[in-house]
C-alpha cells in the first residue's frame, strides 16, 4: 500500500462517523436544546424584554454590531414567549428527527438569538452548545430512529457512516473544544453529549447481533392499502420500536389477511408462527418483541389499559379519515445523506474560520475590522 492510501484509510477512520450515533447523538442534543429554552423561560420578563434589566436600547450599547438576534423583533413578554416556543418546537422536531436539516438550522439560529440577547446569561457550556449546533447543521442526524427515516421512499439501502466536509469539520472542532473548554461541570457535560457521535461502528454491530430474535424477522404488518395514515403509523412503529428486518405488507394482498381485517376493523399483526394479533393486542405485542421498549408491554397489558387501548384503536379505526388530517403534514419522500458540494463548501469555510478564531485566541493577530473577525462573529464561532 503506497503512502497516499494509507494516509486516506486512516482519514477515513478519523473522520467518517456512524450515522446510528449521530442519530443517538441527535436525540440527546435536541434535549439539551429544550432544556436550555424551558430553563430560561421563567426568566423572560426579568431577563429578556424591554421592562427587564437590559431592554433593547440599553444592548446596542453593550454587544457588537455583528451581533444580531432574531429576539430583538420585539420587546414585549408575549413575543419573547412566542420566540422560545419556537425554539422548543425546533428542538421537538429535530428530536423526532422530522425534517431534521431544517429543524437543526431553526434551532441554531433561535438559540443565537437567545445567546445574543443577553449575553450575561451566556455560560460557557452555552457557548459549546451554540457551537456544536452550527456544525450539526452540516450532519444527516436524521437517517437513524426518525420521522425522516420512516416516511423515506427509497429504495437505496443508506449507508451506516458517512464521510464529508461536515463530519471533518465536526471533528475538528470537537477536538478543539476538549482543549480549550474543559473547565468545569456544565462544560463536561456538553462535551461528554459529543462523544455519543463518534461511537464506532462496530458497537451496533454489536447490539444488532445481541437483540437480533426470530419474533423480529419473523414479524408481518398488514396495514389497510387505502388509509394512509395507516401505513405513516406503521412506518413509525417500525422506526422508533427499531424492528428492521420486520415485513409490512398491504393487507389487500392477502384474501386471509383482508377477511380478518376487514372482520376485525384493525391491522393484522402476524408472528414468527403464523399467529394473528389485532387492534390494541397487536400494538401489545409488536412493543413486546422491541429491543428498547419491551419493557412497555407488560404495562401496556394491564386488563384496564387493555380495554382502555382497544376503545382508543377503535375510535380511531372508525374516524381514520378525519385523524388522517393530523398526518398530512408527514410526507414521504426520498431521503438521501449525499452531501451537496455546496454544503462541502461552507462546512470548509466554517472550520478555516474556527481555525483561524483558536489562533487568535493564542496570537491574537486578527484586526478588529476584518471582514474574517466580523464572520466570525456573525456565524458566533467566537467565545
Amino acid at each position: 500500500m503506497n503512502l497516499g492510501r494509507y494516509i486516506y484509510q486512516k482519514l477515513l477512520i478519523i473522520f467518517k462517523l456512524d450515522l446510528r450515533s449521530l442519530a443517538l447523538f441527535r436525540i440527546c442534543l435536541a434535549l439539551f436544546i429544550m432544556a436550555s429554552f424551558l430553563s430560561r423561560f421563567h426568566l423572560i420578563a426579568d431577563y429578556y424584554s424591554d421592562g427587564g434589566s437590559l431592554p433593547r436600547s440599553e444592548l446596542i450599547n453593550v454587544i457588537s454590531s455583528e451581533y444580531w438576534s432574531l429576539n430583538l423583533i420585539t420587546g414585549s413578554v408575549f413575543g419573547q414567549q412566542i420566540l422560545f416556543i419556537i425554539g422548543i418546537f425546533a428542538a421537538a422536531l429535530l428530536l423526532m428527527g422530522y425534517r431534521t436539516q431544517l429543524a437543526t438550522i431553526i434551532c441554531w439560529v433561535m438559540l443565537l438569538s437567545l445567546h445574543n440577547r443577553n449575553p450575561s446569561l451566556v455560560a460557557s457550556s452555552d457557548d459549546i452548545l451554540r457551537i456544536v449546533i452550527f456544525w450539526v447543521m452540516f450532519l444527516p442526524l436524521g437517517a437513524y430512529y426518525s420521522c425522516d427515516r420512516a416516511l423515506n421512499t427509497s429504495n437505496q439501502p443508506l449507508p451506516q457512516a458517512v464521510i464529508s466536509g461536515g463530519t471533518i469539520g465536526f471533528t475538528f472542532q470537537i477536538v478543539l473544544l476538549w482543549i480549550f473548554y474543559f473547565n468545569n461541570v456544565d462544560s463536561l457535560a456538553i462535551l461528554l453529549l459529543t462523544l455519543l457521535a463518534f461511537i464506532p461502528g462496530f458497537v451496533w454491530i454489536f447490539l444488532d447481533k445481541q437483540t437480533y430474535s426470530k419474533e423480529i424477522s419473523g414479524l408481518v404488518i398488514n396495514y389497510d392499502r387505502d388509509c394512509g395514515f395507516c401505513k405513516k403509523v406503521v412506518c413509525f412503529l417500525q422506526t422508533f420500536l427499531i424492528l428492521s428486518g420486520v415485513t409490512i405488507r398491504e393487507a389487500q394482498a392477502n384474501p386471509s389477511i383482508y377477511a380478518d381485517m376487514e372482520k376485525y376493523n384493525s391491522w393484522v399483526i402476524e408472528d414468527y408462527r403464523g399467529e394473528r394479533y389485532f387492534k390494541w393486542y397487536g400494538i401489545v405485542y409488536v412493543v413486546s418483541i422491541s429491543p428498547v421498549l419491551w419493557w412497555l408491554a407488560p404495562i401496556l397489558s394491564i386488563k384496564p389499559l387493555m380495554k382502555l387501548g382497544n376503545k382508543i384503536y377503535e375510535t380511531i379505526a372508525n374516524n381514520r379519515r378525519l385523524i388522517g388530517n393530523f398526518t398530512r403534514l408527514f410526507l414521504f419522500h426520498s431521503q438521501s445523506i449525499q452531501p451537496s458540494s455546496l454544503l462541502n463548501s461552507l462546512a470548509i469555510l466554517g472550520l478555516t474560520l474556527t481555525l483561524i478564531n483558536y489562533l487568535e485566541l493564542v496570537f491574537n493577530f486578527i484586526p478588529e475590522s476584518s471582514i474574517i473577525n466580523s464572520l466570525i462573529k456573525i456565524l458566533r464561532l467566537d467565545t
